[in-house]
């Protein structure tokens, strides 16, 4: 029932990375993680890079871990249908927040803010995310939002930006250099 809801509400794209998805193809995924918490290191060589062929990240760290959001395992607003590559592979259960450090394990009574853009409630992608004119993401202005996005999510894996590279020539004049895959 959610999953179609969801997918009628995304217009049959991931609320990650918008790669549109097969039929009713996808997988539910908490944004705020029910079972634990990963938080990534800030060292960029420890974020992981794709492997080809599959959903496997290689690379990729965790920082801290702890308990997850459990209360909110059947909430409605804390799912978002997505491609396996970004909830398999790179978001997993990675979620940064703004309070630094972290609490310790998140709490129902205390109220916590993260730095991941959720595809309906904000903030808008637009404030913080641009694509370049070869169909990467980039980090848009000085906030945290943008940066923080991208890493979890992935929405810098080669893959990703090969499928945006034609649409970038699409749309931007002259001639563009694409690199190769």
């Amino acid at each position: 029932k959610y999953h179609t809801r969801c997918y009628k509400a995304q217009h049959g794209k991931c609320g990650y990375c918008e790669v549109k998805l097969t039929g009713l193809v996808g997988q539910m995924d908490h944004f705020r993680p029910k079972g634990a918490v990963w938080e990534l290191p800030d060292e960029a060589d420890a974020w992981g890079e794709e492997i080809d062929g599959g959903t496997n990240v290689h690379g990729r760290r965790i920082a801290r871990e702890h308990r997850g959001y459990h209360w909110l395992a059947y909430s409605w607003d804390n799912y978002v249908l997505s491609c396996e590559r970004c909830n398999s592979g790179w978001k997993r259960a990675y979620f940064p927040v703004v309070e630094k450090p972290r609490r310790g394990p998140p709490d129902a009574n205390v109220a916590e803010s993260t730095w991941l853009i959720h595809p309906f409630d904000g903030p808008d992608p637009v404030d913080y995310l641009h694509f370049n004119d070869i169909g990467m993401v980039v980090s848009r202005g000085t906030g945290r939002y943008g940066m923080e996005t991208i890493r979890t999510y992935g929405l810098h894996r080669p893959s990703l930006v090969e499928v945006r590279a034609p649409i970038a020539r699409r749309h931007i004049p002259g001639d563009v250099a694409v690199p190769a895959s």
